[in-house]
């Protein structure tokens, strides 16, 4: 950031172009022009009084900007600049105060700020990023190491160093705070999760019970009604209410299994498989959100290995976030399998609402959702990517705000057992 400045009526020109009430700095009038043992004693009250005030500033750009202007007011002859590295690194923040006929120059080497005057003291800041302090003048005294103006502008370095360190802990220590908090939010959701899954646990085992006697009673009436030849769509109702009741009995017992902490061995999955199983948990989903499924399969199913109770759960997350996605009016969701040298790629694609790019960048963040609050924790994509990585593989995601988002999958093919 390079400012330029503003001529000032009671004072030298700003780097901000804004005017700041710093009277109790500045040298009285016949002080403008001081010399001797008693012009240094009286600098260096300013400095006192400026890291006093700088001590109270916790943000590294005000930091710079109050500092830059209490040097400026303690020596009214001279230019002065600070030049800090932001901290991400990516650019300078550049500040300086000085007379405008010699404005500064951040495109120069780094060693002058001020290109326009003979004379341009630095100071180091920081021996890690470069940061820097100037001040420049038409004295040549100011590169003198024995003269006063050189001492005083050595301590309004030390004055800079200081409050520049402790700008940066004070905002460290801030993210810090902020981190903490989030990751405290972070086990108590954590906490609720996993009470809500063993109550959802118990009352899925709970079912189990009239499913088992639906069950019962509908293949009794189905083998009644073959024996008594009845008409053949009564029988087909009944058949219905077996497959029905069967696939819920299924479902509830891998939803057990699902939600349960797993202490299986990897072995060798069929792909094919978890994709039905995914898929099956998600019909409803799929139906409520008008969406059609299409599925492009390799011929030779491949194998992966891993956990086949883990790997559903990735395909679930992405089946479901998609039909959501889909939701305002319907849509399509494409599956597609293919091998290629050792890794088998799926690809999850939506022709939904699509993704924002800055969006895009967090999805996977733990609690990140774009989701109305009551539809989503944030948490199905952050657990996807671990799942994937865990079992060797690779997660990337493509969106098109208003077109649709692509989620690719690769794993390492394994050999079938």
């Amino acid at each position: 950031m390079n400012h330029k400045f503003d001529e000032r009526p009671d004072g030298p020109a700003n780097g901000t172009g804004i005017r700041s009430d710093t009277r109790e700095l500045e040298p009285a009038p016949s002080q403008r022009q001081p010399r001797g043992e008693s012009a240094e004693i009286r600098w260096l009250d300013g400095l006192v009084l400026l890291s006093a005030r700088l001590s109270q500033v916790g943000n590294l750009e005000e930091v710079v900007k109050q500092g830059t202007q209490g040097v400026a007011n303690v020596l009214p002859r001279c230019a002065v600049g600070v030049r800090v590295a932001r901290p991400d690194q990516r650019d300078w923040l550049v500040q300086w105060c000085g007379p405008r006929e010699h404005p500064a120059d951040s495109n120069t080497a780094p060693e002058r700020l001020f290109p326009g005057l003979p004379h341009e003291r630095v100071v180091k800041l920081d021996d890690f990023d470069g940061s820097t302090f100037h001040v420049a003048s038409e004295d040549p005294a100011l590169l003198e190491s024995d003269t006063c103006e050189a001492r005083v502008v050595e301590r309004a370095g030390a004055v800079l160093r200081g409050a520049l360190r402790g700008a940066r802990t004070h905002e460290q220590l801030a993210r810090l705070r902020r981190d903490l908090e989030r990751f405290q939010a972070r086990i108590i959701q954590g906490e609720k999760l996993a009470s809500l899954g063993q109550i959802v646990a118990n009352v899925v085992h709970e079912l189990n019970n009239p499913l088992t006697s639906i069950m019962a009673y509908a293949e009794f009436l189905q083998r009644q009604a073959a024996q008594d030849d009845r008409p053949e769509d009564e029988q087909e109702r009944l058949r219905r209410i077996t497959e029905a009741a069967l696939r819920a009995q299924q479902f509830a017992r891998d939803l057990v299994e699902y939600s349960r902490p797993s202490s299986e061995s990897r072995v060798s999955v069929s792909l094919d498989d978890v994709l039905d199983k995914a898929l099956k948990f998600c019909e409803h989903e799929f139906s409520v959100c008008h969406v059609e499924v299409n599925r492009n399969l390799c011929t030779d199913p491949p194998y992966v290995r891993g956990i086949a109770g883990h790997l559903v759960q990735v395909f679930v997350n992405l089946f479901t976030n998609a039909a959501q996605a889909m939701s305002d009016g319907g849509g399509r969701l494409t599956v597609s399998v293919r091998m290629q040298r050792g890794w088998v790629h799926i690809e999850v694609a939506d022709t939904g609402v699509g993704v924002d790019p800055a969006s895009l960048e967090k999805v996977f963040e733990p609690y990140y959702t774009t989701r109305e609050s009551e539809r989503g924790t944030g948490l199905g994509l952050a657990i996807v990517r671990e799942i994937v990585v865990a079992h060797g593989g690779r997660l990337d995601v493509h969106s098109t705000p208003g077109r649709g988002t692509v989620f690719s999958i690769a794993l390492p093919v394994a050999e079938h057992d």
